[in-house]
């Protein structure tokens, strides 16, 4: 009898070291299945590696210059899908668009173009937070935010780069604002991308820029060529800015500019 137990027992213990073990198979089965090879990599460098698409998002028609070392290097160097996407307009730079467009191979898309300018009945205060959701859910009232999702699901992008919500505010509230629009969309699409926040507050950034207070999770260096490739797109918009025709025509002052394009990684 006591043979029996001890038996009735170890097979208890054995189906249930079995079942145990089913279970944390099918478990880590599952969790292997719903994660995506995006999420375990590590750094900007390693999507480059596995990566063919990226857009940029931002308000402006011009604001790709933030990124244009990195647009370079991806849509012309490793031959990526590029999309830039401008939320607003301005009919001084359609030519400046069409060449920006052409020298880094990509798609440009002004959503003014799409649904219209959308009127901004928002009150300027400099860095007013209320003024930044007041432009974001004017933007999102209008369709920018749907237009913007129905791009992502059509073009798939791996990389997406925006401006950040934080560290533009001083610069121009309608940085802060797209960010805002651009991540909602991100959410609502159910597109699974690689979202980077550009946190340089300026395309004249200096080398003293502390680059550890800003919470970059990446640093992208431009090598000569990469920073001819940026120069290059900057000319295109310098007719209106005269500090970035300094930039251009001036090559010590390009000096002491960072050679860097800085990104956070959005969790």
């Amino acid at each position: 009898m006591t043979k029996n137990i001890k038996r009735i027992l170890l097979l208890v213990l054995i189906y249930s070291a079995i079942l145990a073990g089913t279970i944390i198979l099918i478990v880590v089965l599952v969790l292997d299945k719903n994660t995506s090879p995006k999420d375990n990599e590590n750094t900007l460098s390693d999507i480059f590696k596995t990566s063919s698409s990226v857009m940029w998002i931002g308000p402006h028609p011009d604001d790709e210059l933030f990124v244009a070392g990195t647009l370079g290097y991806l849509c012309k160097d490793l031959d990526y899908n590029c999309t830039i996407v401008a939320i607003g307009e301005n009919p001084d730079f359609i030519e400046a668009n069409k060449q920006s467009s052409q020298f880094l191979n990509a798609e440009y898309i002004r959503l003014a173009d799409r649904i219209g300018k959308i009127r901004l009945d928002c009150h300027y205060k400099k860095n007013s937070k209320e003024n930044i959701d007041c432009i974001a859910e004017s933007w999102i009232a209008g369709g920018i935010e749907q237009e913007i999702t129905k791009i992502l699901s059509e073009k798939k992008p791996d990389i997406v780069f925006t401006f950040e919500p934080e560290s533009t505010i001083e610069l121009s509230q309608t940085h802060a604002a797209s960010s805002i629009v651009v991540k909602k969309a991100i959410d609502d699409s159910k597109v699974s991308v690689h979202h980077y926040y550009v946190i340089q507050t300026t395309l004249l950034t200096e080398e003293s820029f502390d680059k550890d207070k800003s919470g970059a999770t990446d640093v992208f260096d431009l090598d000569t060529n990469l920073w001819n490739y940026k120069m290059q797109v900057v000319s295109f918009y310098s007719f209106h800015y005269p500090s970035l025709e300094k930039l251009v025509n001036n090559k010590t002052y390009q000096q002491e500019r960072i050679h860097q394009e800085i990104f956070r990684k959005v969790i």
